[in-house]
């Protein structure tokens, strides 16, 4: 009996020591729950159990040993975060899970007259260029020599200057058509294409009774124009010349 007593009390403290061997050495629960917003995602590891260290793999390429790190992705795309916790024993367990970032398109884009869409400026009207910072009738200005053929007043060759209308980026000035040195035509660039215009009809001032209308192009480099407008009396149908020349600055 004394013995069986004996046997039954180093059966408990064997059992008792086990114990406390499993409680004191088991492996720490890896655990984690993420909150997206856009690019950025916070991590929490408030769920995770006995862990004393915490490696974070954030799929691409990022790490963290942060308890509760905030990560911002650089591209869209679903990551697989990987983290592995390890316990003051040096026990380790991993958990992973998949999240989802969103990045802006426009986020380091400049459009500085226009608004971004999906990464790229959709400029105002009368503006261009990969930030649209060019105004259309940038390329419009200078002194010209106006070389043309009209019919039937034949040919001729004079100096006309030309602008940028002022506060209109799609409007071009052209002063001197037409041998008129007072008359200021105002032409239209054609939208998306800042390299053709239109002149409206307009009545000419410093010869009255008459109006002039037209069409013409540039080049790209802005240094020669090629023009094409017609002279008629006002208020008719009653052409008087049409004309056909190149402006060469």
């Amino acid at each position: 009996m004394k013995h069986s007593k004996q046997f039954s009390f180093v059966l408990i403290v064997a059992m008792a020591l086990a114990f406390q061997s499993c409680l004191f050495n088991k492996a720490p629960e890896a655990c984690f729950s993420a909150s997206t917003n856009e690019a950025t995602v916070t991590f929490s590891s408030a769920c995770a159990e006995d862990a004393e260290a915490w490696d974070w793999d954030f799929g691409d390429g990022s790490t963290s040993i942060l308890q509760n790190p905030t990560h911002t992705y650089t591209t869209s795309g679903s990551f697989t975060v990987t983290l592995r916790v390890t316990s003051k024993k040096g026990k380790t367990n991993t958990t992973t899970q998949s999240v989802t970032a969103t990045v802006d398109p426009c986020i380091g884009v400049t459009c500085v007259n226009g608004n971004c869409v999906g990464g790229s400026c959709n400029c105002n009207p009368g503006y261009h260029g990969a930030d649209c910072s060019i105004a259309d009738n940038a390329n419009y200005s200078g002194l010209f020599n106006l070389t043309e053929s009209c019919n039937p007043s034949g040919p001729d060759s004079y100096a006309i200057t030309v602008s940028p209308q002022f506060g209109n980026p799609s409007g071009v000035s052209f002063l001197g058509l037409w041998r008129s040195g007072q008359f200021n035509a105002i032409a239209n660039l054609q939208a998306g294409n800042p390299n053709s215009f239109t002149i409206p009809l307009q009545a000419i001032t410093s010869a009255t009774g008459y109006s002039l209308e037209g069409s013409g192009t540039i080049s790209t480099d802005g240094t020669t124009i090629n023009v094409t407008y017609s002279v008629s009396q006002t208020g008719t149908s009653n052409v008087v010349d049409i004309c056909t020349g190149t402006m060469v600055k």
